[in-house]
C-alpha cells in the first residue's frame, strides 16, 4: 500500500482501530517524521517524489499544494498548510489573516511547526522564525499618501413596472435595477432585461419568496446577482434559466423549490449556504469550471440527485463533492 492510501485508510478508522492497527504498522513513523499533517478539515501528505497532495476543505486555498517540490516535511494549522524543503526553504498556502503564510523569505530552516494560526521555523543556529502579518511589508517602500476622492452619492429610486407577466417592484441604485418583489399569478415568468432603459442587474432578497404559482422563470442576460431567499419556498418552481454573468447565488436563494435539472452557467463562482436545499425533485446538476466555492449545505436535503456533471479541477477546488451533492 502506498503512503497516500495508507494515510487515507488511517483516517477512516475509529480511534481504537488506529491505535491497534495502523499505528503499529507504520503510520506512527510517518506521523513522527512529518510526512502528513492535519488541519481543521483538511490534511496533506508528502509523496515519495517530494511533492505534496492535500485533501478536504479548500475554502481558504489550504489544499493548493500542487506546485510544491523537494518537500521533506509538511505541517498544518486550522486553515493553512506549510512545508519544509530539503534545501531549507518553506512553502505555505491557505488563510493568511494572521500572516501565517508569510514565509517566502525564510531560508536555512531545519525544522518547521504550525499551530492554529501560526507557522514557526527553526534555523540551524537555533534562531526562531515566526510568521507575522508585518512580514507582508518587508522590502516595500512606503507609498505616498493620496487624497481620497469624494465618495459618489448613492442614488436610490423605487418604482413599479407592469408587464404581461405581472408587476415587478424595483429599486434603481446608481443607474442599475434591482428587482425587489413580484406580484403575479402566472406559472411562466420572464423577468425583463431593462426597466426604464436601465439594465436589470440583481434579483433582490425575498423578491419571489413564497410564490405558489411560478413553474418556469427566465432571468435576463443582464443579471449579475441572485440574492438570499430570492426564490425561497417557490414550491412549484421546476425550471429556472440562470444566465451567463451571474457570479454568486445567495443563501437559501432556491431552497424548497421543485427544480429537477439545474444548469449553472460558466460564470458562477460562489454558491451560498442552503442555496438549493430541500429541492427534493432535483436529480441532475451541471457544475461549471468557474465555481470556486460551494457551501457544504448548499444541496442539503436534495437526496434524489443521481448525476453531477463536474470537472476534475472543480472537484479539487470545492472539496468533497460527493458529500456536497449527497451522492451515494
Amino acid at each position: 500500500m502506498d503512503r497516500t492510501n495508507l494515510i487515507i485508510s488511517y483516517f477512516r478508522l475509529s480511534e481504537k482501530e488506529k491505535n491497534e492497527l495502523f499505528l503499529a504498522k507504520g503510520t506512527q513513523q510517518i506521523l513522527k517524521i512529518g510526512l502528513f499533517a492535519v488541519g481543521n478539515a483538511h490534511f496533506a501528505v508528502v509523496e515519495d517524489d517530494g511533492t505534496v497532495t492535500a485533501y478536504g476543505d479548500n475554502s481558504k486555498g489550504q489544499c493548493n499544494t500542487k506546485s510544491w517540490e523537494n518537500v521533506r516535511k509538511v505541517v498544518a494549522g486550522n486553515f493553512h498548510t506549510a512545508a519544509l524543503t530539503n534545501d531549507g526553504k518553506v512553502y505555505a498556502t491557505g488563510d493568511n489573516t494572521f500572516g501565517q503564510c508569510n514565509v517566502r523569505q525564510w531560508s536555512g530552516v531545519t525544522e518547521l511547526f504550525a499551530d492554529r494560526n501560526l507557522t514557526v521555523g527553526v534555523k540551524s543556529d537555533g534562531k526562531l522564525l515566526v510568521s507575522h502579518p508585518a512580514e507582508q511589508a518587508v522590502h516595500k517602500k512606503p507609498e505616498p499618501k493620496q487624497k481620497k476622492a469624494p465618495e459618489k452619492a448613492v442614488e436610490i429610486v423605487e418604482g413599479y413596472e407592469d408587464t404581461v407577466d405581472g408587476k415587478f417592484g424595483y429599486t434603481v441604485i446608481n443607474g442599475k435595477i434591482r428587482i425587489g418583489n413580484y406580484f403575479g399569478a402566472k406559472d411562466t415568468v420572464v423577468v425583463p432585461e431593462t426597466i426604464c432603459n436601465m439594465a436589470v442587474y440583481s434579483i433582490g432578497p425575498n423578491a419571489f419568496m413564497n410564490n405558489a404559482f411560478i413553474k418556469w422563470v427566465k432571468l435576463p442576460g443582464s443579471l449579475r446577482e441572485i440574492n438570499p431567499n430570492a426564490f425561497k419556498d417557490c414550491s412549484q418552481l421546476e425550471f429556472v434559466s440562470i444566465p451567463f454573468g451571474v457570479k454568486k447565488i445567495g443563501h437559501h436563494a432556491f431552497s424548497n423549490c421543485n427544480i429537477k435539472t439545474l444548469y449553472l452557467p460558466e460564470s458562477v463562482a460562489n454558491i451560498g449556504e442552503y442555496a438549493f436545499s430541500n429541492c427534493k425533485s432535483l436529480n441532475k446538476v451541471i457544475v461549471p469550471d468557474s465555481v470556486q466555492l460551494i457551501s457544504m449545505t448548499a444541496f442539503e436535503g436534495c437526496n434524489e440527485i443521481e448525476t453531477v456533471d463536474i470537472s476534475e479541477e472543480a472537484k479539487k477546488r470545492i472539496g468533497d463533492y460527493r458529500k456536497i451533492f449527497n451522492l451515494k
